[in-house]
């Protein structure tokens, strides 16, 4: 999980600016959704279980976290875990953090206009041994 860990720290900081990924779109409005009324974060949840090749998607009651989880399983790889951390981490474009670990879970955080972006990676060991993603877009503390 370190080597991973390292791998997307190093893809996420490229110099490389690639073509604005869609999936910057979805984040960009959680991201306007979070501070809006009483909403200090919003919040999914991805796993994939490649028992059955397939990817679940959880999410708390945010409209922009609902939608994000309706169009992510088919526009994201199901194979591997990492290009979606890095492609969440690339939509903020900030200094690489490097992520805070522990023995099953890896955390990375970014913070853009007042907000935090924290994306956690879950390795095999972890809960049901199945991968896992959690992304939270919060204000910033």
């Amino acid at each position: 999980m370190k080597l991973i860990a390292a791998a997307v720290v190093a893809f996420s900081a490229s110099t490389v600016t690639p073509a604005r990924d869609d999936l910057c779109g979805h984040l960009d409005r959680l991201d306007r959704a979070v501070g809006a009324g009483t909403h200090k974060s919003s919040s999914i949840k991805v796993t994939w279980d490649w028992s059955n090749w397939s990817v679940a998607c959880a999410h708390d009651r945010q409209a922009a976290a609902q939608q994000l989880c309706r169009w992510l399983p088919t526009h994201m790889n199901l194979e591997d875990p990492q290009i979606l951390i890095s492609r969440a981490l690339a939509c903020y474009q900030t200094a690489p953090t490097v992520p805070e670990r522990t023995q099953t879970v890896d955390t990375f955080v970014r913070t853009r206009s007042g907000k935090d972006l924290h994306v956690e990676a879950g390795n095999l060991q972890s809960n049901d041994g199945l991968p896992w993603m959690r992304l939270t877009i919060g204000t910033a503390k």
